[in-house]
């Protein structure tokens, strides 16, 4: 009867991709493989790799490759460039570059310095970022970018005997499945699955592009990722930069702990400490608390205890499991606007960070 209960999302561990293969440098080198199909002299093993490969350059705009194909990995550009993780080049001419995101955030000056490195060299190649895990890149309308949903698309555009794209399709359908569920539970009705949803990063990315965009789009260079020193991961969205010496940076923060609830808050921070801080803390505190009003009692105002000199402080939170990412998608653009109204009186900055 154990058998019986090797569901798909339990067999998915003995996936090759989701639990072995799943370094950015596996990626790069399956989709580098992919389109290494598109060469006239590739071998009829390849051939089937061919409709995702020409499905990826429609998807990315990129130009036409003629018969002769060379893919390269790891191309080191000149400094400070740095190296791409793909290049594709048709009768020796590179059409497409590619980034490669797995863990990492997608970063758009990155592909600027990548576009310009090209031009200097006499080429304008498509440069874009593939990212399998991150769907939501909000205010990148000049940017190429696909995530896994449009990832999955392209694979789904060939059929295969190799085991390996078998598997890869799978892991990628899987994992598409999987952040959705996460997202539709992160702001969902039940604070309990909200909370849980949020340990990972990946749905905390897609609820904060959320988050932008409700409240009018924030630039992407605004949201930023990592973990703290126990591993939890946090996502921030900045909205106000920093601007010494009466004004400090503001932003939200969304982070979760493994098995230990989650919390959505507005913070203020400045480098190192200054005696007037805490007086704007305080003032910041009043704004946000009239703008929130009597009707919007999911955010707390009340003041936290902060470390001595500490360059950052809480202005107001959300306490999940006392709250959910639902509730506070539903409140915050009204509590938002009327926020940023009230800095705008006060010559708060507002813009990238």
């Amino acid at each position: 009867m154990e058998g019986d209960q090797n569901t798909v999302g339990s067999a998915i561990r003995f996936n090759l991709f989701e639990s072995f293969a799943t370094s950015e440098l596996t990626h790069s080198g399956i989709w580098a493989w992919i389109l290494q199909s598109l060469d006239e002299n590739a071998p009829e093993v390849m051939h089937e790799l061919r409709a995702p490969a020409r499905a990826l350059m429609n998807r990315l705009d990129a130009p036409q490759v003629g018969p002769r194909v060379r893919v390269d990995r790891e191309k080191k550009l000149p400094n400070p460039a740095g190296r791409v993780d793909i290049e594709v080049s048709s009768d020796g001419t590179p059409v497409l570059v590619i980034e490669t995101k797995v863990k990492a955030r997608p970063d758009l000056e990155q592909l600027q310095r990548y576009g310009e490195a090209y031009e200097a060299m006499g080429h304008r190649p498509t440069v874009a970022i593939l990212s399998t895990t991150i769907d939501d890149l909000f205010n990148d309308r000049e940017a190429s970018f696909i995530g896994p949903k449009s990832l999955l698309d392209v694979l789904r555009a060939g059929e295969y005997d190799s085991d390996l794209m078998r598997q890869y399709v799978e892991w990628m359908d899987h994992n598409v499945r999987a952040r959705q569920a996460g997202i539709d539970a992160a702001l969902g009705a039940a604070p309990a699955a909200c909370a849980a949803a949020l340990v990972s990063s990946a749905v905390q990315w897609a609820v904060m592009c959320r988050i932008g965009d409700a409240i009018g789009g924030p630039p992407a260079a605004g949201l930023f990722s990592g973990r703290n020193l126990g591993g939890s991961a946090w996502t921030q969205l900045c909205f106000s930069p920093y601007s010494p010496p009466d004004f400090d940076m503001l932003f939200y923060r969304l982070e979760a702990w493994e098995g230990g609830g989650a919390q959505f808050t507005l913070r203020q921070y400045r480098k190192v400490a200054d005696i007037g801080k805490q007086a704007r803390l305080e003032k910041l505190r009043q704004l946000f608390e009239a703008a929130a009003g009597p009707s919007m009692r999911i955010f707390d105002t009340s003041p936290k205890r902060a470390k001595k000199g500490a360059g950052e402080a809480q202005v107001a939170q959300v306490k999940i499991p006392h709250g959910t990412m639902g509730a506070v998608l539903d409140a915050l653009p009204q509590v938002h606007e009327r926020f940023v109204a009230s800095l705008h009186q006060a010559g708060w900055p507002m813009g990238p960070c």
